[in-house]
């Protein structure tokens, strides 16, 4: 991969990861209660689930690159068709993310928080994300330890900064689901209030004991 490769690489994996998500939305609630310095804590856990993710990802597209070596035109549409779905049923999943008026997070200790964030990234999805990408950008001249290098190096940037800036823009991303809960016709209602489930639980067991 030639530098403008790897870079573009980067850019494109960094969009994939800033897709709407339950690990995203973990993130920035988990940055409005506990504030960003805490927060930035659950980055490299967040990346280190997003690097596994990427190397199921590139042993997808290493299967992909043998087993269909005489198909690579059919391949290559065939993955920006899924590229294309995958990142419009993010945009959908981001469209109807709704912040809760009173959520009280479960994972309350700073460990707890980077484990979550380390599973939620580990998805089948975002793996077949990361071949499609490779499958357009990757160069099958040069040798299998060369490409990871190079591919590695470039995910490794897309995967910290994404973190970062899910973090940073926490308050900008908490008042977009808020306004995406305004335009909901139940919130419409007056004296509706959307209240998290664990919140309500909690309730009923002050009320029982």
């Amino acid at each position: 991969m030639s530098i403008e490769a790897i870079l573009i690489f980067s850019v494109l994996c960094l969009l994939t990861l800033y897709l709407p998500s339950a690990s995203s939305r973990f993130l920035v609630a988990y940055t409005i209660a506990r504030g960003k310095p805490r927060a930035m804590a659950l980055v490299p856990a967040l990346a280190a689930g997003s690097f596994l993710s990427f190397a199921a990802g590139f042993a997808i597209f290493l299967w992909l690159s043998v087993s269909l070596r005489s198909m690579h035109g059919t391949l290559g549409w065939a993955a920006f068709a899924y590229l294309a779905l995958y990142v419009g049923k993010g945009l959908q999943q981001g469209i109807r993310q709704r912040a809760a008026d009173n959520d009280n997070l479960r994972e309350k200790s700073l460990v707890r928080g980077m484990g979550r964030c380390l599973i939620a990234q580990v998805r089948p999805g975002l793996a077949i994300a990361f071949a499609a990408l490779l499958v357009h950008l990757a160069d099958s001249s040069g040798t299998t330890e060369r490409l990871a290098l190079q591919a590695a190096a470039g995910f490794a940037i897309a995967a910290i900064a994404s973190g970062l800036l899910q973090v940073l823009l926490a308050g900008r991303s908490s008042r977009k689901m808020r306004l995406g809960s305004l335009k909901n016709s139940a919130s419409a209602t007056p004296r509706t209030r959307f209240i998290a489930r664990r919140a309500v639980s909690a309730g009923y067991r002050r009320i029982a004991a």
